[in-house]
């Protein structure tokens, strides 16, 4: 989806931002028509290599739900792409929901 990503409005690379607990700037992509698609940001982890975060839209995209969120990977050039294996998905969610779980107590 991204082929610009910004942190806020400066540009800065995800993998500087989204393992840092305190960033509360959104994320904003641009999808291929050139679009901004902004985003707030809910997980990231590393799985065999690979960086996966879920991000939420706030702006800039429709969904029927308000508690919608997708999966991305980053990619080689610090691009995020949708990741739609179902299987994945579902485990990085799972992952998530344990987590805050767990910090909830």
């Amino acid at each position: 989806m991204a082929t610009r990503t910004k942190v806020g409005r400066e540009p800065k690379r995800l993998t500087d931002i989204l393992f840092n607990k305190r960033n509360n700037d959104l994320i904003i992509l641009e999808n291929d028509k050139g679009e901004e698609v902004t985003f707030s940001q809910i997980y990231a982890t590393i799985i065999e290599g690979v960086v996966y975060c879920i991000l939420a839209p706030v702006e800039g995209i429709y969904t029927k739900h308000t508690d919608d969120a997708f999966l991305f990977a980053l990619d080689e050039d610090d691009s995020l792409v949708i990741v739609n294996d179902m299987r994945l998905a579902e485990k990085i969610f799972d992952e998530y929901y344990i987590e805050v779980l767990d910090e909830v107590g």
